[in-house]
C-alpha cells in the first residue's frame, strides 16, 4: 500500500517524498501502551488542553497527535509504543522497514504518528 501510494504521488509530479511510519501494535499489545499513556498524561492533567483531557480516558493515543504546542511538548516525553508491542507486531514492523529499504524508499519512524480508530493495527504511515 505504501509503495502504491508513492507511485501515485510520483506520477502526480511529487518528487521529494519521504514516508513517515510508526507501529501502533495490535488489539493484544496496545492496551498496555494505552495504560502507560494514561498514567503518564494523568501526571500532567492540568497541563493538557481541554480536548486532550477528554481523550485521556477514551483514547490516549490521540493525545500524541494533538496540534496544541504544549501537548505536543508533553507527548515528546511520553512512553513510546515500541517498548510495549508484542513480538509479532515488532517482527512485522521490522520486516516492513527491511522491505522499504530494499525498495529504496526513504522513511522515518515517528513514534507520535497514530490513528484514533480502533481498527488500525500495526503499521500507520503518512
Amino acid at each position: 500500500m505504501i509503495l502504491l501510494a508513492l507511485e501515485i504521488l510520483k506520477k502526480a509530479g511529487c518528487t521529494e517524498l519521504k514516508v513517515c511510519i510508526n507501529n501502533i501494535g495490535c488489539e493484544k499489545c496496545r492496551p498496555k501502551y494505552q495504560d502507560a499513556l494514561r498514567a503518564y498524561f494523568s501526571e500532567h492533567l492540568d497541563e493538557l488542553c481541554p480536548t486532550c483531557r477528554d481523550r485521556l480516558e477514551r483514547n490516549p493515543l490521540r493525545i500524541l497527535d494533538c496540534k496544541t504546542p504544549h501537548c505536543g511538548e508533553l507527548a515528546r516525553n511520553a512512553p513510546v509504543i515500541t517498548d510495549f508491542v508484542c513480538d509479532r507486531c515488532r517482527d512485522h514492523f521490522d520486516e516492513l522497514k527491511t522491505l522499504l529499504l530494499e525498495a529504496g524508499v526513504r522513511f522515518e519512524v515517528i513514534p507520535t504518528i497514530v490513528r484514533g480508530l480502533d481498527y488500525y493495527t500495526r503499521t500507520v504511515f503518512e
